[in-house]
């Protein structure tokens, strides 16, 4: 065998060794060999590699077996090995995540953003909510593993390029390369619902499931839209031309929906305690009308649920998930939103689908996109290289 082979293989190991250990949490050297079948005197030396680079601690002994024996040695993460941060581009502002090496969020914040009217006003802000986070965060820079960017639109990321997005009019715009004159760390880029539904893979409730599918619903003052993220087999599906997902169908704007129930509930009331004008309600405010039980609030939700529903279900029928994830800050009025939405697709598809189809909302509300960029970077970071076979497929 060859160096560079064994070289390899040894990296191959390094890297099966930490996911065990990072799935399992807390795991002896005696259960690593069992799962994997290498030898214990590779498993013994795997560990100490990755322990000389501060990757993993051993954490004490464990109990012995039923059938006696020496007790085992523990060994976990070290959560303080390396950090990652996200970013969910948009436009008027950012939301910025910090997180560790287990997933914890160290930091999060939705950062003000300025009119982005060049690609240079792009760096800036990128730049400059980068500073912040990290600043905020107390995180040294050294320990940074890597920056995960998410944009709405049409993302290239194998390519870093941005190819289409609200948050700038210039089209196929080679970000990454740009970024890469300001940053000395992996860079990644991904588009947003997609980037939400490799959040939930690796840090949500997508973590069990091997095909679901993520819904990013996105419903504001002037504008309503949203976006899908397709994972198949563990793996996001991104489409010949990454456009996987992107269904172009609109969703109506906050008053649009208000006006709508206008005449099944009382809005002037519910407009009377806002203190605001219809045209000035927005989402937040109506979520949290949804949390104090308001039933103006409630048949928002279910309206828009019963919409969001109808507009993807042909998509459920034809990728038939084994859950659907809805993403974003709507996430955060949980059944309100996750109930009608089922209600609407489930006549509408086969009932050998309907039946074990799940309807969740995210735990990272807000946050879904930018959690979803830094595990762009925990992803890689974990990544196990492949060994070419040589074989074509």
């Amino acid at each position: 065998m060859q160096t560079g082979d064994t070289r390899l293989i040894k990296n191959i190991n390094d890297q099966l060794v930490l996911n065990l250990i990072r799935e399992h949490g807390l795991i002896s050297g005696s259960q690593l060999a069992a799962i994997t079948g290498m030898r214990p005197s590779t498993i013994s030396n795997t560990l100490k590699t990755l322990s000389e680079k501060d990757l993993i601690i051993n954490c004490g002994k464990g109990v012995s077996t039923t059938r006696g024996g020496k007790r085992p040695w523990l060994w976990s993460l070290n959560k303080d090995a390396a950090c990652m941060v996200g970013l969910d581009v948009d436009i008027g502002e950012i939301a910025a995540v910090v997180i560790d090496l287990c997933g914890t969020v160290i930091k999060r914040k939705v950062l003000a953003s300025e009119d982005i009217r060049s690609l240079d006003d792009l760096v800036f802000q990128l730049r400059e909510s980068w500073r912040t986070i990290i600043r905020e965060a107390g995180v040294s820079r050294k320990n940074i593993a890597g920056l995960g960017l998410a944009f709405a639109g049409v993302v290239n990321r194998e390519h870093g390029i941005v190819h289409l997005t609200d948050v700038i009019l210039r089209r196929n715009i080679h970000l990454l390369e740009e970024l890469e004159h300001f940053f000395t760390i992996p860079l990644h880029i991904e588009n947003n619902a997609n980037a939400a539904a490799i959040g939930e893979k690796w840090l949500g409730i997508g973590q069990s499931s091997r095909d679901f599918l993520t819904v990013l619903i996105n419903v504001e003052k002037d504008v309503g839209g949203m976006g899908l993220g397709l994972v198949i087999r563990d793996e996001v599906y991104h489409g010949a031309d990454y456009c996987a997902g992107e269904l172009n169908i609109p969703l109506p704007n906050v008053s649009a929906i208000l006006e709508d129930i206008s005449g099944t509930v009382d809005l002037d009331g519910f407009l009377q305690q806002c203190g605001k004008p219809l045209d000035e309600i927005d989402i937040a405010c109506l979520i949290r009308a949804a949390h104090a039980q308001d039933p103006v609030a409630a048949t928002f939700f279910s309206r828009l649920g019963e919409t969001v529903g109808r507009s993807i279900a042909r998509p459920v029928a034809m990728i038939n998930p084994e859950k659907i994830i809805l993403a974003g800050e709507i996430a955060d009025v949980g059944e309100l939103i996750a109930t009608p939405v089922a209600n609407a697709i489930k006549p509408l598809i086969l009932h050998q689908v309907a039946k074990t189809l799940k309807v969740e909302t995210s735990r990272h509300g807000r946050y879904s996109v930018a959690l979803g960029a830094a595990s762009l970077v925990l992803q890689e970071f974990f990544r196990v290289p492949l060994i070419a076979t040589g074989r074509r497929a």
